[in-house]
């Protein structure tokens, strides 16, 4: 019983004495439930799981005989953990907590690095591509001129790509870029006819309307002070040339037509709603006559510095026929039925726009353009040939520089050019002699024309009206001018024009009215003009002509009959003590000294 009682006296004291030494233990072993080989140490000193239970005696005293419930549940469970975790890494890589410490983990690792090399090849090859199509992109528009959506111009026949940059046709021309001759149709590349400023390019340049050299950079709403008046115009038809979406369409005409009637004014459906939807004016299925008339007026309001003329209400106005610009006129004409996406198909068969034989359409076509004194500057353009159908060309008293294009010889229907009193320079285009229909050739007032007159003008038969003077030609007068059966006014004044007087001009027996003054003629007048039985009015002052008027010019004057107005004035220089000119009829002598 003493025994027992010892025991009992000394079991809090015990238990209590086990917790220090267990906590001294920690202390020195710095246990943690992570720590693996700290509990291993520990387990060690507290005896394997055969000795949990078992009754030993402390030689110190300081340990009781029978190990307290506590410390023994949780060093069983700790054992339980090792053994159950089977883990094998070194003690310095569990130390570090960093690495992972199982299979499974080590699949997740390698899982999330294939997932960012992924993601950094995709983006590597992404930015690649980019870079690429760029470069592409840029190279294709400094190296090639570009017009469209096309393949290389050395294959016609092949069926027409959309290309991958820019979005516009291309060409490789034969010539260098300052060579103003219009490629052939057949050096071009077919086009997208989906895409409109494709086709309106390549259908201007395929029927040489326009070169190649006025379209030197594809942009579309680029800086307008370096655009060409070309480029400027197709990019009005393309991005700013629409209509109203509820504008008045050819079925809403007919009478009792379900859909209802519609405005025909896109003006003023324009002002009374700005959110109105619009849809393009010319399309690809628009007569291709029609978009080239377009293009037309665009370009010569461009090239002639349209913004600052004195008048130019409804030009380039939006979604407003051409026919309504101020000083157009037109005429509900003929024309070949074909659209500009079958033009594009078959660009070196498009039909002659007086073909009788092909299928014709009703167009408003222009047939004149008056705008005189109207402050119009710049120069004519090529692209005035797309007027097939204009009868008359009047911007007489502007500004307009430069030289007349040669490409108005394509004008076959004109009957008067009136180009008076501006500031043309060059010569006068000889192609101006295919113009048969032409009646008044106006070219006087412009200085800046020198040469010599065309011998073609001979060519045109049915011509009245040849002005051609305060000019600077030289050289004879063509004796082709003979042939003009129809002239009644002849005007070669003020020029640098020498030699004899050509006999040829004694056939011109409708001739009304001659003025040849202010040249340096020499010799008399041929006796062949005795024929010119209609002629009111002779001016021969200030020439280096020497002659007797009263041999036999002033016997054929008063010998008219009564009212015929033979002659009525006549001006020579037969003024002073030794006129050069015998003349006792002449209406007004003038005194001329040649030094």
């Amino acid at each position: 019983m003493a025994n027992s009682g010892t025991r009992q006296a000394a079991g809090p004291s015990s238990h209590i004495s086990a917790l220090d030494a267990n906590q001294s233990h920690r202390g020195r072993g710095s246990y943690y439930a992570d720590d693996d080989s700290v509990v291993s140490s520990n387990v060690s000193e507290i005896g394997g799981p055969g000795d949990i239970g078992s009754s030993s005696n402390d030689d110190d005293g300081n340990r009781s005989g029978s190990r307290d419930p506590e410390v023994v549940t949780l060093t069983r469970a700790v054992v339980t953990d090792v053994e159950n975790a089977n883990v094998n890494e070194h003690p310095n890589e569990r130390q570090s907590g960093i690495l992972p410490r199982s299979r499974r983990e080590w699949c997740f690792v390698f899982l999330a690095i294939l997932l960012i090399l992924a993601v950094a090849l995709g983006t590597g090859l992404g930015l690649g591509l980019s870079f690429m199509n760029k470069d592409s992109s840029t190279s294709s528009g400094k190296e090639e001129r570009t017009v469209g959506v096309g393949q290389s111009a050395g294959s016609p026949n092949t069926e027409p790509t959309q290309s991958p940059s820019v979005g516009w046709p291309t060409f490789s021309p034969s010539s260098t870029p300052n060579d103003n001759t219009s490629p052939s149709a057949t050096s071009l590349s077919p086009v997208m006819v989906n895409d409109l400023a494709s086709a309106i390019e390549y259908h201007v340049i395929a029927q040489e309307i326009s070169n190649i050299a006025s379209f030197p950079e594809m942009s579309d709403g680029g800086d307008p002070t370096t655009m060409s008046a070309q480029e400027k115009a197709r990019d009005f038809l393309v991005f700013r040339d629409y209509l109203p979406l509820t504008i008045m369409d050819e079925e809403d005409d007919v009478p009792n037509n379900p859909k209802g009637g519609g405005n025909d004014d896109p003006l003023a459906i324009r002002n009374n709603d700005l959110n109105q939807q619009r849809k393009p004016y010319l399309t690809t299925a628009t007569s291709a006559y029609r978009v080239a008339q377009r293009f037309a007026t665009a370009v010569l309001y461009y090239a002639t510095d349209g913004d600052n003329w004195e008048t130019n209400q409804l030009w380039l106005e939006p979604g407003v026929h051409e026919c309504n610009f101020i000083g157009v006129t037109c005429e509900e004409i003929a024309v070949p039925s074909v659209t500009l996406e079958e033009a594009l198909e078959s660009p070196n068969e498009l039909p002659h726009h007086d073909d009788p034989e092909f299928d014709s359409t009703m167009e408003q076509m222009i047939v004149a353009i008056d705008l005189p004194e109207n402050n119009i500057a710049g120069s004519l353009p090529q692209e005035i040939m797309a007027l097939p159908y204009m009868r008359r060309l009047a911007l007489w008293s502007n500004a307009v520089g430069g030289s007349l294009p040669t490409q108005l010889g394509r004008l076959t229907r004109l009957t008067g050019l009136h180009m008076d009193d501006n500031m043309l320079e060059g010569n006068i285009p000889r192609q101006i002699g295919q113009m048969s229909e032409l009646t008044d050739l106006y070219l006087q007032f412009n200085r800046g024309i020198a040469g010599r007159i065309p011998a073609e003008l001979g060519n045109l038969a049915k011509l009245e009206r040849l002005r051609l003077s305060n000019m600077s030609l030289r050289g004879p007068v063509p004796t082709t001018l003979g042939k003009l059966a129809n002239l009644v006014d002849l005007s070669l004044q003020d020029n640098r024009l020498g030699r004899s007087l050509p006999a040829e001009l004694g056939n011109l027996t409708n001739l009304e009215s001659m003025l040849l003054n202010g040249n340096i003629f020499t010799g008399g007048i041929p006796v062949s003009w005795k024929s010119l039985g209609k002629l009111k009015r002779l001016e021969l002052q200030y020439n280096e002509l020497e002659l007797d008027m009263d041999e036999w010019v002033c016997p054929l004057r008063k010998n008219a009959p009564e009212g015929s107005g033979l002659l009525k004035v006549m001006k020579a220089d037969c003024k002073g003590d030794e006129p050069r000119v015998a003349c006792s009829c002449c209406t007004e002598c003038f005194s001329y000294f040649v030094s």
